[in-house]
């Protein structure tokens, strides 16, 4: 009777170290290109450089119908008509999780903002932005370092 039970418990040992081993072998260790389901792919160009010169600059937000870049300087808004506006928007990416973006409380048609930082050198997406149904035309991206919101001048 000892060997039945010392069989039994060698098997039952033996067994569980297999499926243990076998659900470590299927585990998959994610690296940063997977693919996140619940997100979708991701199409900004990690190796996208900034440049050097370090501007500051005032935008304004244009709410157009679609998924593109939507901030401008106020002189190039008056600068370009409607047909050619939108070659001369640009995206915004915070440098870090710190920088708040403007949210629902921001009125764009009475508040601009003032941004610090550096543009990339090719054009592109926001860093993390996802491939979505709509096409999305790449443009300029400036990354900020400071944000502050100003109320626009009224002329």
């Amino acid at each position: 009777m000892k060997i039945v039970t010392l069989s039994f418990l060698l098997f039952i040992i033996s067994c569980s170290d297999n499926s243990t081993n076998s659900k470590k072998d299927k585990l998959v260790k994610p690296d940063e290109t997977s693919l996140n389901p619940l997100r979708g792919k991701v199409i900004s160009d990690s190796t996208n450089i900034l440049e050097t010169k370090i501007e500051r600059l005032e935008l304004e937000y244009i709410l157009w119908g679609c998924a593109c870049a939507n901030w401008i300087t106020p002189a190039d808004r008056i600068k370009y008509d409607i047909n050619s506006l939108a070659d001369h928007c640009i995206f915004i990416e915070p440098a870090d999780s710190t920088l708040l973006l403007p949210d629902s409380t921001f009125q764009y048609d009475k508040e601009n903002i003032k941004v610090t930082g550096q543009f990339y050198l090719r054009k592109d997406y926001p860093k993390g932005t996802v491939e979505l149904e709509e096409h999305l035309d790449k443009a300029s991206v400036f990354r900020f370092t400071k944000i502050e919101i100003i109320k626009k001048e009224i002329n």
